[in-house]
């Protein structure tokens, strides 16, 4: 029996969380239909407590096999997971750099804050 670790090198623990300890194999087999060579993985994992119970509620309530509810989720979680990233530099291009200002805003920011807070709302009161 393999750890979490080991499937995690083949997605399987990363991918279905639920999964704490698994068996697997690759081989590689023809399907019909297809000439391409597929690569194929057999999982054997051992569910146990909360886990198991969901994963019976769902294989009932769905009506799908071990593997059929397994393939489904490891889909679905490729879907979420697969999605480009947004660039994090082309997000921030409108506000960095984007306005004007003293060069040493930046070191002082709290002294300037202060400035303008004083003049907007004094602390003071003053005579008229």
């Amino acid at each position: 029996m393999v750890d979490a670790a080991s499937c995690a090198a083949v997605g399987v623990a990363t991918a279905l969380p639920f999964v704490s300890q698994c068996h697997t194999s690759m081989t590689k087999s023809t399907h019909p239909g297809n000439a391409m060579a597929m690569a194929e993985i057999r999982i054997n994992a051992r569910l146990t407590g909360a886990d198991a119970k969901h994963f019976r509620q769902l294989q009932e309530r769905e009506g799908l096999s071990a593997s059929d509810l397994l393939r489904d989720a490891l889909r679905g979680y490729h879907a979420v997971r697969m999605r480009p990233r947004a660039d994090a530099a082309k997000l921030l291009a409108g506000f960095v750099a984007a306005g004007n200002g003293p060069v040493d805003l930046s070191a002082r920011c709290k002294e300037y804050l202060s400035d303008v807070l004083e003049a907007k709302h004094p602390l003071r009161v003053q005579e008229r």
